[in-house]
C-alpha cells in the first residue's frame, strides 16, 4: 500500500492512513491525485482530541 503524504493550510503532512481515520472520503485507495486542506488551525492538536468535531475537505488535485 502507498502512504503519500500531503500538506494542509497549516504546512502539516497528514498521511492517508491518519486521513482514513480521521474518516475523510477517501475515493482512492491510495489517495493518489488528491490533496487534504483542513480549514482548522492545529491539525495535529484536533487528532489528539478526537472528541471534537474534524473537518476535513478533500479537493482533487491536478497537475
Amino acid at each position: 500500500m502507498i502512504y503519500e503524504k500531503y500538506v494542509d493550510r497549516s504546512n502539516i503532512e497528514i498521511d492517508c492512513l491518519t486521513a482514513s481515520i480521521l474518516n475523510a472520503l477517501l475515493v482512492e485507495k491510495e489517495c493518489f491525485e488528491y490533496v487534504i486542506i483542513s480549514y482548522k488551525v492545529n491539525i495535529l492538536k484536533q487528532i489528539k482530541q478526537r472528541n471534537k468535531e474534524i473537518k476535513i475537505y478533500l479537493l482533487f488535485f491536478t497537475f
